[in-house]
Order: structure tokens, then sequence, then C-alpha cells
């Protein structure tokens, strides 16, 4: 996957360029009006982070993939429950940009080396 970042981002690149407004029962009255001034919260009850290890173990998949699922998921309800027909969202993701990892404890630096990963993630029950 590392070996293949650099040349996915002409793609990546294109999208976010290219990238037109959101159309769906959250952004609507936003692109009509402009910008409401409201900030929309939404939250849910914590979710212990073995739990969703033991998830991505069982499956073999990593964390990422079970908790961009569980969102794919959740959004198929709630769009559902609002009569909205969007199949996809678009998200931002943070991405490891490490090339090799340190092989032993003493030898980890407090630093940040990711970078944000544009997304577009179908919206649907079950993946």
């Amino acid at each position: 996957m590392r070996l293949a970042i650099p040349f996915q981002i002409p793609s990546i690149i294109k999208n976010v360029l290219l990238a037109k407004d959101e159309d769906n029962c959250f952004t609507k009255k936003k692109n009509i009006n402009g910008a409401s001034g409201r900030i929309n919260v939404s939250s849910s009850l914590p979710i212990p982070l073995d739990d969703v290890k033991k998830i991505s173990q069982a499956e073999k998949a990593t964390i990422n993939d079970v908790v961009i699922c569980a969102l794919s998921s959740a959004f198929h309800q709630l769009l559902k429950e609002k009569n909205d027909p969007a199949k996809t969202i678009s998200v931002v993701m943070p991405a490891n940009i490490r090339f090799k990892f340190p092989k032993t404890k003493d030898a980890v630096k407090m630093e940040n080396k990711f970078g944000a990963m544009p997304l577009v993630v179908p919206v649907c029950k079950d993946m």
C-alpha cells in the first residue's frame, strides 16, 4: 500500500480540484442560502477500542476499515430515514506516511507523520 501512494497522488489531486459541492440532506439548505451558521454535532455511545480490535482481527481488516464500514452503515440508516438518495459520502481519513516502523520501543520518536487521505465511501447497509 505505501508503495502505491505516490501513484495515487495524481488521482487524489484531480478529485480534490474537480470536487463539486455535496448535494445531500445535510447541505441542501447551505447550497441554496449559503452557510447557515449553525453547528451540527452528533455523537454515539463510546465503543471500546478492544472491541474494534477484535472485530478487525476476526475480519482480517484494519481498524480504519472497521470504522469506515461502521460509518457507512450508520450513514445508510440516517440517509434512509431522511429519504435522501445519496449513494456516497466524502470523508478525509488520517493516513500513516511513515515508510518504516521503529524496530524497538526505544527507537520510537514522538512526531506526527500522517497525511489526510480523501475517500469517497459508498453508503450501504453492510460491506
